[in-house]
């Protein structure tokens, strides 16, 4: 593709190909008044029909640094198939995460998938992850004592929420066949008394091996020689975004979400000096001991 800069300029190229090639691809290119480059958006028409008909209705967020002349961020939204397997649905490319880029990110993937009923949308940077999958009433009190602790504004909002809401410990039946799709121990109980021996027929759709298969039924067809692309007369020629440069004794910019393990330390992050996952696997080793003791 060339330089950075010829790279930027061929996007708008490059995404016009891959949609004739591909019917149902979803892509769009954001600039500035100068064309200079804000962000963009792919998503395959396959994942988009995959993840409508044939997965479960959860999506995960996160985000990336890019490395490079230009670095940025890429943002990205996947489900998960039958298998339990990755399934992309869409990126973003953006020169660093704002409110403004995560929300013209939802935006977009909105016109993708539409309204989805029941859509659960999970990110990372939830300090609560380990309390939506508590399983126990115990456990999940217990977590719930350690998170007002530490992160007091986080329960304090969750409290607002009725907890059958969003919690497992207290959804008010089947609280492991409804978040999972699987039925749980004691519906498999009453079907072996009724000498039923097969249970595949109470789980999902998504999980059936015929559902699987339709998952990846289409096919993505990959462009040819740069030298046979389409080229356009009225497309733009998108120019590389203007890189900040932080003067010494110049304050930074505020206007971004703060990555794990970034910002002015605090509290929080004095007490956990660590990423969520380790904070989520310090609590599952206190939960641990104070089972131990019991």
């Amino acid at each position: 593709m060339g330089t950075p800069e010829e790279c930027f300029s061929k996007l708008p190229v490059y995404f016009h190909n891959l949609k004739k090639h591909n019917p149902g691809i979803v892509a769009y290119i954001k600039t500035d008044s100068d064309d200079r480059f804000d962000y963009c958006f792919f998503a395959s028409g396959c994942t988009i029909r995959a993840f409508r008909e044939c997965c479960r209705k959860v999506i995960n967020m996160d985000g990336a640094h890019l490395k490079g002349k230009y670095k940025g961020t890429i943002l990205h939204e996947v489900a998960m198939d039958g298998n339990n397997q990755i399934l992309p649905i869409g990126y973003e490319i953006c020169p660093k995460e704002t409110m403004d880029s995560w929300t013209w990110f939802l935006e977009k993937l909105h016109e993708c998938v539409g309204d989805v009923e029941g859509l659960t949308m999970v990110t990372d940077r939830a300090p609560a992850t380990v309390l939506v999958t508590a399983y126990k009433t115990t456990k999940f009190e217990f977590y719930w004592g350690r998170l007002r602790n530490i992160r007091d504004n986080v329960a304090t909002y969750l409290s607002q929420i009725p907890c059958e809401k969003w919690t497992t410990a207290y959804f008010p039946t089947t609280r492991y066949w409804q978040p999972t799709g699987f039925p749980c121990g004691h519906v498999i109980m009453v079907l072996t008394h009724l000498k039923i021996d097969h249970c595949g027929h109470m789980t999902i759709d998504a999980y059936k091996i015929e559902t699987y298969r339709r998952t990846y039924e289409q096919v993505v067809y990959p462009l040819s020689e740069l030298s046979d692309w389409e080229v356009l007369d009225d497309l733009v020629v998108v120019n590389p975004h203007v890189m900040e440069i932080h003067q010494v004794n110049r304050p930074k910019s505020t206007n971004h979400i703060p990555s794990q393990g970034s910002g002015t330390k605090g509290k929080e992050e004095e007490l956990t000096q660590a990423t969520e996952n380790q904070w989520q696997h310090e609590l599952e080793n206190q939960w641990t001991q104070h089972t131990e003791q019991q």
